[in-house]
């Protein structure tokens, strides 16, 4: 399976929010720590540039985000 590849961009309602929290709230991240996760491993870039969770968004930032595919596990 491919990578889900994600693109957004930040409107005034997210101005000052926390990266991480910003991504726990789309659908396809849900939480915090999967946020935190997906930052540290160096997928998710604002403005093409690597940055913390802890980055404050700013009117007009734009997020891409990849999501690996998850591993099917074989039931045995």
């Amino acid at each position: 399976m491919q990578p889900i590849y994600l693109e957004l961009s930040a409107l005034e309602d997210h101005v000052g929010l926390r990266l991480d929290k910003f991504l726990s709230l789309h659908d396809s991240i849900r939480t915090r720590s999967k946020a935190d996760h997906l930052i540290s491993s160096g997928l998710v870039f604002v403005n093409s540039k690597i940055q913390k969770g802890s980055y404050s968004l700013k009117l007009g930032d734009f997020i891409s985000v990849t999501l690996p595919t998850e591993k099917v596990r074989n039931l045995e």
